[in-house]
């Protein structure tokens, strides 16, 4: 089998974990807030919740997975871009302009998720303690390391496409020179 047989191969395979992928991650949102009771910690992001998770009604868990799937919009957005991407590569076509401008979107849905997040875990911090009197409610403002490492992915990604534009171009200039 050669590697381009290879690469059609497993993009095939990588478009429909993409599709799966983006499908299944709003379903995740909506059962986390479903089952906020277990997956409180998780969410908020510290062991100890400055609320009792059974005390958080239902229009807040709405409004939890609302402001939660913002960046789990961006993320879909990315499996979807993602999904495109590999359909490309499957069909075998590798460096083209609709390929890079795939790339491109998903590095930067990758940079608007990272800064999505910590906006996101204080607009959570205030929804889950809005119920509080003055005094005992909570604004966490919080950068994670991971939030770090995935805005550096991000904009090396971004970097890195537009070094396959240029190669791209490169390519098309030398092509038509006879």
């Amino acid at each position: 089998m050669g590697k381009a047989h290879r690469i059609q191969r497993v993009s095939s395979i990588m478009r429909s974990l993409c599709l799966v992928l983006a499908l299944l991650a709003p379903s995740a949102v909506a059962l986390i807030w479903l089952r906020f009771d277990s997956f409180a910690t998780m969410i908020v992001g510290i062991n100890q919740l400055p609320f009792r998770p059974q005390d958080i009604d239902a229009s807040t868990r709405l409004m939890g997975f609302i402001i939660h799937m913002i960046p789990g919009g961006v993320a879909v957005y990315a499996l979807l871009q993602g999904r495109r991407l590999f359909g490309l590569y499957s069909e075998g076509k590798i460096f083209t302009l609709e390929n890079t401008r795939r790339l491109s979107n998903i590095a930067r849905a990758l940079i608007v998720y990272t800064l999505a997040m910590p906006l996101m875990r204080t607009a959570l911090s205030v929804l889950l303690t809005l119920h509080k009197p003055l005094g005992e409610r909570h604004l966490v403002i919080s950068i994670s390391s991971d939030d770090i490492g995935l805005l550096f992915i991000g904009t090396g990604l971004l970097v890195i496409t537009w070094i396959m534009d240029e190669g791209r171009k490169l390519a098309e200039d030398n092509a038509q020179i006879v």
